[in-house]
């Protein structure tokens, strides 16, 4: 019995439908005819594949090492779905001057890479995507694209090289895991909800949740993506829609040439992440967003322009950044020589905008440009709520007539200057190095580099600190000793959150 039809007798026996396999003989597309054992071309397969029971399991087309040149148009997919399976993402190859699979059939695709003449490889509502590479495209079009829209998306993508345009537009679910790409945006229609999950990853250019900034979220219906345990480098994430929500959860945002930035009244959520070398920013806020960064840190991240090495607010955002540190974040020397201010932290044009910190360890960098107002904080206009509670500034603020730090701010320590305008008694100043005692950047528990206080530093169990967050930037638990330390570290063995050793 022929492999083509291995299945056939046991639907008989059992009287149901049941997945059959086709083994593709040839790698030319003749004008379709039977697919047969001995003679078959990928186009006839997935012809053949739909003419069986449109309500049976997905049937299974299975490739060679080779080139598949496809030159009819798209191939079709059968309304059960389609499995097509290489040899590997390097050794089988679908070439097309048009798009590969265009009908919204169910489709997976393994261990295989697809390549377009047009750039449009793929497109459909659901997909899945397992050990495959999208190399850039064969004409004119830089990069081979995946377009998946509709209002009913699955799409699934694992252990995948994407070297081109990729983009979920509409509703449903778009999962990505393991893979690497270059230029990927997600955004949902009106009204509707898409929930997009990007786990282990690799992204090399863009991210844009929620991208066309008219589009409008009905109804409580919101954008989500969410971004854990990957690296995005060389490129820039925006979410311009009001409603997304965009969540980072250890994620190590590295050398990008833009920040991540808010232009809508979205909500953004930053969690055991790392921001380092950063060129124009690492994060800025806008539009009325709010954001909430939670054991982070923000190293060694510059900009050209006039505000915020690290962090820059604007508009009318809310910030709120809880165990976190900064470290050597800075200008160039342009920007530093027009006045720039907020090294670590700056704002302007600000209009009911507001920042909370709470155990923050920020330092300024022992070299700067000169010309930087605020070595650590500071900016322009004095319509921003600012308050601090236990944290650590070693360095310079900066802040203009109207701004100060509001009610509530205790428990902070600045070194070795006066220019942040505490409150004197609930907070310190004019702390020395050697009082502070505060050790060098470096790993002591969590995602990120921290700074931990040294033996005998003022910051250990600072009585002016009280009300202090449960845990630190590594999730050990506070407080330990005689009260809560200043600062993202708590100094001490205590191990675990809940205080168990």
């Amino acid at each position: 019995m022929s492999r083509l039809f291995r299945f056939a007798a046991l639907a008989l026996i059992c009287g149901a439908a049941q997945a059959e396999t086709f083994v593709v003989t040839r790698f030319d597309d003749p004008v379709p005819d039977t697919c047969t054992s001995q003679d078959c071309s990928l186009r006839e397969a997935a012809i053949a594949a739909t003419q069986n029971d449109p309500a049976g399991p997905a049937d299974r087309i299975d490739l060679a090492v080779g080139a598949y040149a496809l030159t009819r148009g798209a191939l079709p997919v059968a309304p059960q779905g389609i499995e097509v399976v290489g040899a590997a993402l390097d050794q089988t190859l679908l070439r097309s001057a048009t798009t590969l699979f265009a009908s919204n059939g169910p489709l997976t695709l393994r261990h295989l890479a697809l390549q377009s003449l047009d750039g449009n490889v793929l497109d459909g509502r659901k997909r899945t995507l397992d050990n495959v590479r999208i190399p850039k495209a064969l004409g004119a079009y830089p990069a081979g694209k995946l377009l998946f829209a509709g209002a009913d998306l699955d799409i699934t993508i694992r252990n995948s090289v994407l070297q081109g345009f990729f983009s979920c537009h509409g509703a449903g679910a778009c999962a990505i895991t393991g893979s690497e790409m270059v230029h990927f945006q997600a955004y949902s229609y009106a009204g509707s909800s898409l929930d997009v999950q990007i786990k282990g990853s690799r992204i090399e250019k863009a991210v844009n949740p929620d991208h066309y900034s008219y589009l409008t979220v009905a109804e409580g219906h919101t954008g989500r993506i969410t971004i854990e345990d990957a690296t995005i480098a060389g490129g820039h994430v925006a979410v311009n829609s009001p409603g997304s929500t965009l969540t980072f959860r250890r994620v190590r945002y590295l050398e990008n040439t833009g920040p991540v930035k808010t232009t809508a009244a979205a909500q953004v959520i930053v969690e055991d992440s790392e921001f380092r070398g950063n060129t124009d920013r690492a994060v800025l806020a806008d539009g009325g967003a709010e954001w909430l960064v939670e054991r982070s840190s923000f190293i060694g991240n510059r900009t050209h322009r006039d505000a915020g090495g690290a962090v820059f607010i604007t508009g009318n955002a809310d910030m709120t950044i809880l165990n976190s540190t900064f470290s050597g974040n800075t200008f160039t020397v342009e920007a530093a020589g027009n006045g720039a201010h907020g090294a670590a932290i700056g704002w302007d044009g600000v209009n009911g905008a507001s920042l909370y910190l709470a155990h923050v360890t920020a330092v300024s960098p022992t070299f700067l440009p000169a010309g930087i107002l605020g070595t650590l904080i500071g900016g322009e206009g004095g319509g921003i709520d600012l308050i601090a509670n236990n944290s650590i500034l070693r360095g310079a603020c900066h802040l203009d007539p109207g701004a100060s730090w509001g009610g509530g701010t205790f428990g902070n320590i600045e070194s070795p200057g006066h220019s942040c305008g505490l409150q004197a008694g609930l907070n310190l100043a004019d702390v020395t190095a050697s009082a502070l005692a505060l050790g060098e950047l470096g790993n002591h528990g969590g995602f990120a580099p921290t700074y931990a206080p040294g033996e005998g530093s003022i910051a250990v169990d600072l009585p002016q600190a009280s009300a202090g967050l449960p845990a630190d930037q590594r999730g050990h638990g506070r407080p330990f000793g005689n009260g809560y330390d200043a600062g993202a570290i708590e100094a001490g063995d205590n191990v675990f959150a809940d205080d168990f050793e």
